[in-house]
Parts: structure tokens; C-alpha cells; sequence
């Protein structure tokens, strides 16, 4: 796509990125010859970033500050959950931190949990994201914009194999 392509719906955009938190503590950064590619409009990244991010061509640098509401959300207080022991398969190593997809029984609905603490009997659980509360900081810099395929559009994500951006 030419360099005048402005990011918009439907294209795929490559960028790379420092994620700070409000202390100035560096937290993610993309690698070098490495962007973070994704579909622009297909919720790929968080809200707060996607919009500062429309209208940018190809060479643009942007610094981003995202508050919790268009991030991760705010902490909740009311997020940890108790599990007993016994409801994880035997054998199942369980690890302080590790992340869990779990399906809610009654709605049938996918969570993520991490494992936030492990006693003989239980397993508690919390559903906070780990930057949920945070106010977040991108520098990015935009490296690539393209025109998505129809297969890119339909499934709602970048394909990157097909591109040789892997």
C-alpha cells in the first residue's frame, strides 16, 4: 500500500511499541524487526489505543496514554473466587500466576483467571486482568499499513503467515 494509506477499518497495521505504566516502569515493548500486527476495527488491541491510532500513516510516531476504561478495566475488589482443590483434574499443576480459560456452568461463558494463591484445599482465583486499574503509555511508531484479505476480514484477525511477517 502506498505511504499516504491513513490507518481505517479493514487494514492491517504493523507497529512498534513501548508500553510504560504511570511509574515509568517499562512493562512490554515489541522487538526490534518485530511490529505488533493487527486488523484495524476488529477489536485485535485495546479501545483506547485502536482510536488514538486512526487517521496515522506509515512512519508516524504517537505517544498514548489509555485510562483503565479503555484498557482493562478498573480493579475490581470483587474479583477473586474460591475453587476447591478437587474441582482440577489430578495431575493438574497448578502455579501461582498461571493463567486459566474456564467456562462458567451456569452461563456457559469462557473466563480467564489467574491463580492468584494455593492452599491444601482450595484454589483462589482472580479474574482481574493484570494491568486492570492501570492507566497505560504507548509510544508506537506505525511500520506497515495494508489492505486486509477477505479471509482477514471474515475470521478478524491479520493473517500474518500469508504475508511473511511472522
Amino acid at each position: 500500500m502506498s505511504n499516504s494509506a491513513v490507518i481505517s477499518e479493514n487494514l492491517v497495521v504493523g507497529f512498534n511499541y513501548t508500553l510504560t505504566l504511570d511509574s515509568g516502569e517499562v512493562i512490554d515493548q515489541s522487538e526490534p524487526d518485530l511490529p505488533l500486527y493487527y486488523l484495524h476495527g476488529h477489536e485485535n488491541i485495546i479501545p483506547g489505543l485502536e482510536k488514538q491510532l486512526i487517521g496515522l500513516k506509515v512512519g508516524a510516531t504517537r505517544k498514548v496514554t489509555v485510562s483503565p476504561n479503555e484498557a482493562y478495566g478498573d480493579y475490581d475488589e470483587d474479583g477473586f473466587h474460591a475453587m476447591r482443590r478437587e474441582l482440577f483434574p489430578e495431575g493438574f499443576v497448578l502455579e501461582v500466576g498461571m493463567l486459566l480459560h474456564l467456562n462458567d456452568d451456569e452461563s456457559n461463558e469462557e473466563m480467564e483467571a489467574f491463580v492468584h494463591e494455593i492452599t491444601d484445599d482450595e484454589v483462589i482465583l482472580d479474574t482481574n486482568h493484570p494491568l486492570a486499574g492501570e492507566t497505560l503509555t504507548f509510544d508506537v511508531e506505525i511500520v506497515d499499513i495494508r489492505p486486509a484479505t477477505a479471509e482477514e476480514i471474515e475470521y478478524g484477525h491479520a493473517n500474518l503467515d500469508e504475508h511473511g511477517q511472522d
